[in-house]
């Protein structure tokens, strides 16, 4: 496989994100793993930057009539106290938001299939919690807030323009809404809440039923 994707990711995090301090390797469905970049916090960006190393590897099948980069990597950002030493993945409830990264970045290739910006991935069917106490049960794939629109994408040497979207946990009601009313109409609650790619565990959902009367 040719690793030529290797050298322009390195650079263009530690460019745009900042210095990467590790690799976590994280186990994948199937008995594989794939390597997470780790960006520790910075003054400029005061969280942990996770990014994924390998998606890129592969070309993705987007279809003709899209119009979509066809190089992804993911990114996931994590509050400051989150561990993410190779030992916490003894704990599920601190590993499981680099292992979704690890797994969702292994969906492509292991199912000749394609992510690009709006969609979304359950954690099953019908969606389960990812960790019990926990009701996060699915992500939506976006644009990674923490870049400005020119630094979301980079072009290798080869010519392949590759894409960094950013992972958002969701719940299961925040998943029927984008569904139904479209990524923008989530988007746009997701901004009036303050929700954005750092990790929140305590957050409440944009969506819901009493919600929506409240919003009529």
């Amino acid at each position: 496989m040719d690793s030529g994707w290797q050298a322009p990711l390195m650079q263009h995090v530690a460019d745009h994100i900042g210095p990467v301090v590790g690799i976590i390797e994280v186990p994948t469905p199937g008995g594989g793993s794939l390597g997470l970049l780790h960006v520790p916090p910075t003054e400029d960006k005061p969280f942990h930057v996770l990014v994924t190393a390998g998606m890129s590897a592969s070309r993705m099948a987007v279809p003709d009539d899209v119009e979509a980069p066809a190089w992804a990597e993911l990114l996931l950002a994590l509050p400051p106290p989150w561990p993410v030493e190779e030992g916490a993945f003894q704990d599920a409830q601190t590993a499981w938001p680099l292992r979704i990264l690890a797994s969702i970045a292994a969906l492509p290739k292991a199912h000749d299939a394609w992510l690009g910006a709006g969609h979304t991935v359950p954690n099953g069917d019908p969606p389960a919690p990812f960790v019990p106490g926990l009701d996060f049960c699915g992500v939506l794939v976006a644009p990674p807030m923490i870049l400005p629109p020119e630094q979301r994408t980079f072009t290798r040497p080869d010519g392949a323009e590759v894409a960094l979207y950013a992972l958002l946990p969701l719940f299961e009601r925040e998943m029927e809404l984008k569904l139904e009313q479209g990524t923008g109409a989530l988007l746009k609650r997701f901004d009036a809440k303050g929700v954005n790619d750092l990790l929140n565990v305590r957050r409440a959902s944009v969506a819901g039923v009493l919600i929506e009367l409240l919003e009529r």
